[in-house]
């Protein structure tokens, strides 16, 4: 990170993270309440949350407006540069922006991204990854002060859907950040460990015998389903605000 950074021009504060082998049991748990999503806890999953919220203070004890949070497995494109020398190109209002690309397909160096006009939207699914974001510090405060949560960060963050999502948190699309997980030629040594932690309940899901002329029925009403998808694509496209990257000095 420190060279990624170097190569950019761009100062930084390492924020050292909370390393869940650290800590008790009893102060683990003290944390996280039940999941809403019958998941269970990991323990990386717990430090990450405090780990963040370790960021979230020290931007709500700086003097800016807005703070810059970067996981220690992200890989970052020039284009990062400008949007961190400024805060200009925030939309009024916005309190979080997700500069991350949570799958490759939505990454600016997919294939079929490669010249596509930024834009902001409302974060939504899929909402996994906290390895890049822009955050106000009015935010900061406010949620650094949580001590129980019962989500991981980053569907607290931005899952807008979420039960007590009380800000207003956007993305940019095409993403111009990477967690290295994601790519092909990741840097094995960015890998994140934290999925190695991860629990998951797994549910039986029942299945659904169908008849045959409800199988028909969905096999004809498929094209008008990836037309209307295709459709709502288009129509949040046109509606989503442009991003205009600042001129670099």
């Amino acid at each position: 990170m420190s060279r990624q950074f170097d190569k950019l021009g761009l100062a930084f504060e390492r924020i050292p993270a909370i390393d869940s082998r650290s800590l008790a049991p009893a102060a683990l748990k003290q944390h996280a309440t039940n999941r809403f999503d019958g998941h269970e806890w990991g323990s990386s999953e717990i430090g990450c949350f405090l780990s963040h919220r370790q960021c979230w203070r020290s931007i709500a004890e700086g003097p800016d407006a807005y703070g810059a949070v970067f996981e220690d497995d992200v890989e970052l494109d020039p284009e990062v540069r400008p949007l961190l020398l400024t805060d200009a190109w925030i939309p009024a209002g916005a309190d979080i922006v997700k500069l991350e690309a949570s799958t490759m397909e939505s990454y600016q160096g997919a294939r079929q991204n490669i010249r596509v006009k930024h834009r902001f939207y409302r974060s939504a699914l899929p909402w996994e990854g906290a390895a890049a974001y822009v955050i106000s510090k009015e935010l900061a405060t406010r949620i650094a002060a949580i001590d129980v949560f019962d989500c991981v960060v980053d569907q607290f963050l931005f899952d807008s859907n979420r039960d007590g999502h009380d800000f207003r948190s956007l993305e940019v699309r095409p993403g111009i950040c990477l967690q290295t997980r994601h790519k092909p030629d990741r840097l094995l040594e960015l890998e994140s460990t934290i999925a190695l932690d991860r629990v998951v309940l797994e549910r039986p899901v029942p299945k659904i015998k169908r008849s045959v002329a409800i199988r028909a029925l969905r096999e004809l009403m498929r094209p008008f389903r990836r037309t209307k998808a295709r459709l709502v694509r288009m129509y949040r496209t046109w509606k989503a605000t442009p991003l205009d990257i600042p001129h670099q000095p």
